[in-house]
């Protein structure tokens, strides 16, 4: 296998892979399968391909740098059509890590690559042809996302082009406003600055089963974020700098509460034993 993107694995031990258009499944049993599914009509790109699974059993597929979408791919591997949940932003935008709130509200970060600000969008379940672009209260690039057990959606971000913000983690909580004019929140702390200040960015997230938020940065920086912590991460926050790290990556935590990092660009994977809640049960997909 080449050329993977991103990777999901429901309660039953089966693993969904994404590459492009294509998605690859492995049962626990160890049967593959792939099939393939088309974006919307004219977008004629097959890059990206980042996904959430959501407890309904559809996959939510984000990706692109030419012509970008989200959508939802079915069991039989179809793509829905665009009233019923195909999220195609402007050209000069790019699409990446997606999250499924409790609700099977969709969330996907959005970035620019014109010098725009970029947007976190909201699919909302109940109405997924009115998305909504929240504006980050920096104008930072916002990267991955999740969602705490209290439906607060969490953001981890870069520098915003003019480089005057370094990397920040934004919380949005329910209700805020597409503005961010309240109900946003953004956290700082000094490990964000990673290898360059002007360059700075948080570029994974993940939440334990406390909501305390894990992040990385583009150096070997891991930050958490327990709730009530100072938005200057002058108190509530713990920094584990890892020397093993080059730049971290995505960030995951498991039943046990061990967190796994991985380096993006050198060739490790992280664990740091049971330092997390062990998490809740999460939102998967149907056994496929």
């Amino acid at each position: 296998m080449s050329n993977y993107t991103d990777i999901a694995v429901d309660s039953s031990g089966n693993a969904l892979l994404s590459a492009g258009a294509s998605l690859t499944a492995i049962s626990s049993t160890g049967v593959v399968s792939t099939c393939t599914y088309n974006y919307p009509a004219g977008s004629g790109d097959v890059g990206g391909g980042y996904i959430a699974m959501a407890n309904n059993g559809d996959v939510w597929v984000s990706g692109g740098f030419v012509s970008p979408s989200i959508g939802v791919v079915t069991e039989t591997c179809g793509l829905v059509s665009a009233a019923n949940g195909v999220y195609v932003p402007g050209s000069s935008y790019q699409l990446a890590k997606v999250a499924i709130d409790a609700a099977g509200n969709a969330w996907v970060s959005q970035t620019s690559n014109t010098g725009s600000n970029g947007y976190i969008v909201e699919i909302p379940a109940a109405n997924p042809a009115a998305p909504i672009e929240y504006a980050l209260p920096n104008s930072g690039q916002p990267w991955d996302v999740a969602v705490d057990g209290n439906g607060n959606v969490w953001v981890a971000a870069a520098a915003n082009f003019s480089g005057t913000t370094g990397g920040e983690v934004v919380e949005i909580s329910p209700g805020a406003p597409a503005s961010c004019a309240s109900g946003c929140a953004t956290y700082t702390a000094s490990v964000l600055t990673g290898n360059a200040s002007a360059n700075a960015y948080a570029s994974g997230i993940a939440i334990d089963g406390k909501n305390d938020v894990w992040v990385t940065d583009n150096g070997g920086d891991v930050l958490e974020i327990m709730p009530g912590a100072a938005l200057n991460c002058s108190s509530g926050c713990k920094t584990y700098t890892i020397s093993a790290l080059t730049v971290g990556g995505g960030i995951a935590i498991d039943g046990a509460g061990n967190v796994w990092v991985a380096d993006s660009a050198g060739s490790a994977v992280v664990e740091l034993p049971a330092l997390a809640a062990p998490t809740k049960t999460p939102i998967v997909a149907q056994t496929r």
